[in-house]
């Protein structure tokens, strides 16, 4: 005769959470300027007196019209610029500490460049990337107010397309992000994120600053060398930093 089989038995058992990881995070800053009214008024002049006298950069990503500045904005001596400037670096030195927190800053430093894009009606900026830069970013001088699309800051994720973010929209499911810009704020992002401007709308202009910073070796840097972002005033070492 055969066994009886067991009794059975129910068999309970609960999931504890353990541990949360986030893969591969991609930050987007947001920084606000105090008194940007006044340095984008300042801002406005120095740009404007500099379109009067200086040739243009050829085009990159930017088509349509507009005017581009050289990539020098970091080693111009015009009161707003050098401001603008100061600010950015201390931002990116900031943005810096909060992702790369053991980076030994007496070993390395951030070299910056950047550049003005002056656009108007139906200009636009191709999908493009930054490759040889740590964090990219732009500046907004001046934004024309107006309730039309147009003249948005797009990013796109670099994943293949998920039909799940139509279900259950959420930013690990997002392949694109618009944002709308304001006059007075920065965006800092890491350079290899991919991004595009929509064609603006307005008539107005639109002036932004794009900006780039890059980690060199310290003595490399102070010499100059190492390619991608240009040669520029770097941010000192701060002995507090992890």
């Amino acid at each position: 005769m055969s066994p009886a089989p067991p009794a059975s038995e129910d068999i309970a058992t609960v999931a504890r959470l353990t541990e949360m990881t986030t893969l591969f995070p991609v930050p987007l800053l947001t920084f606000a300027l105090d008194g940007a009214a006044a340095l984008n008024a300042a801002l406005e002049r120095e740009i404007a007196a500099r379109r009067a006298g200086e040739v243009p950069d050829a085009p990159r990503s930017n088509r349509g019209g507009g005017w581009r500045s050289k990539r020098d904005l970091f080693e111009r001596g015009e009161p707003a610029h050098r401001a603008l400037a100061q600010a950015l670096q201390a931002a990116l030195k900031l943005a810096s500490e909060r992702w790369v927190p053991r980076l030994d800053w007496n070993a390395v430093t951030l070299v910056h460049d950047g550049w003005i894009n002056v656009t108007s009606r139906d200009d636009y900026h191709t999908p493009h990337d930054h490759p040889g830069a740590f964090w990219s970013g732009v500046y907004y001088v001046r934004v024309p107010v107006g309730s039309g699309p147009g003249g948005e800051i797009e990013f796109q994720s670099g994943r293949a397309g998920n039909p799940q973010a139509q279900i259950a929209p959420a930013p690990m499911s997002w392949d694109f992000l618009r944002l709308r810009p304001q006059a007075g704020y920065a965006l800092v992002f890491p350079g290899h994120v991919r991004h595009w401007v929509t064609p603006s709308r307005q008539s107005e202009p639109r002036i932004s600053i794009a900006f780039n910073a890059a980690f060199r070796p310290r003595a490399a840097a102070e010499r100059g060398e190492g390619g991608g972002a240009s040669k520029s005033v770097a941010v000192p070492p701060d002995p507090s930093a992890a």
